[in-house]
């Protein structure tokens, strides 16, 4: 998920390692978590994915100039939303659709900071990215 979300980023000219968008991932990262109870390898994953996430949301507000404290509660909210999905997923014994739900995470979480159209561009661009990754 990493590499999607940077890539992903360079193509659409997110700086998600500026100063401001560092900020905002501090920001939304202070959210709490939803729980525990997952293998620590899955902790590790779900942790991994929501860290992905959260930057690839603070990189589109911070290159769109667009954050304030409801946008930052609002991609708090999605990331959240994905964070329990994908422990609900886990916890049924179906880790592997977590893969498939990403480019819909990156939706959710990038449409409080973007419009809607480029929120699912950057969806399909991570459903294809993850489609060559899984055929490579």
């Amino acid at each position: 998920m990493h590499a999607v979300v940077t890539q992903i980023c360079e193509e659409f000219g997110f700086d998600a390692g500026s100063a401001e968008a560092a900020r905002l991932v501090s920001a939304v990262d202070k959210a709490p978590g939803v729980g525990d109870g997952l293998a620590a390898e899955d902790e590790e994953l779900v942790a991994a994915v929501r860290t992905a996430l959260s930057k690839l949301a603070a990189g589109a507000g911070a290159s769109a100039g667009k954050w304030d404290e409801a946008i930052a509660t609002a991609v708090s909210i999605a990331l959240g939303g994905a964070e329990l999905v994908m422990r609900g997923e886990i916890a049924s014994g179906k880790k592997k659709v977590v893969r498939g739900l990403a480019a819909d995470f990156v939706f959710m979480v990038c449409l409080p900071v973007v419009e809607q159209d480029e929120a699912l561009s950057l969806s399909r661009r991570a459903g294809e990215l993850l489609k060559r990754e899984l055929r490579g």
